[in-house]
């Protein structure tokens, strides 16, 4: 090959040697991108199965919280009497403190249902609150 090439305007002379340089730089910078897109796969994955672990407490948690739903606007009915007395911004006040005061009640379980779930402490917990709110 003539090196002289090289001299001409418009020409860059590569041999094999550069071109060998310029693949191993090609390919060092790819392996860094590989770890970094193998970290972010692992991320992610490791979150999908997080969050798809939490959606099967999710049925339980919501018969959880219908029950007490149930209890608790029954218990509205019952004093019924009582409460047509009230004016409308105070019934409101009744309705909003009784489903403030379910929801606080149900937050600690719930959370720790959805974060146990998929673990053997989980199910039992999942079983334990089955039983003692008789949820089938």
């Amino acid at each position: 090959m003539d090196r002289s090439v090289g001299a001409i305007d418009g020409v860059t002379l590569l041999d094999l040697d550069d071109l060998r340089d310029w693949a191993d730089r090609g390919i060092a910078l790819r392996s860094g991108e590989v770890d970094r897109v193998r970290s972010l796969v692992t991320e992610e994955v490791e979150q999908f199965v997080l969050e798809v672990t939490a959606r099967q407490a999710a049925p339980l948690v919501a018969q959880l919280h219908q029950q007490a739903e149930s209890v608790r606007s029954g218990e509205l009915a019952r004093y019924a009497g009582r409460l047509a007395e009230l004016d409308a911004d105070e019934r409101e006040t009744v309705e909003a403190l009784t489903k403030a005061i379910v929801k606080k009640l149900l937050h600690g379980p719930s959370v720790r249902l959805r974060h146990d779930a998929g673990t053997p402490k989980g199910e039992r917990n999942a079983a334990a609150v089955s039983d003692l709110f008789d949820l089938r």
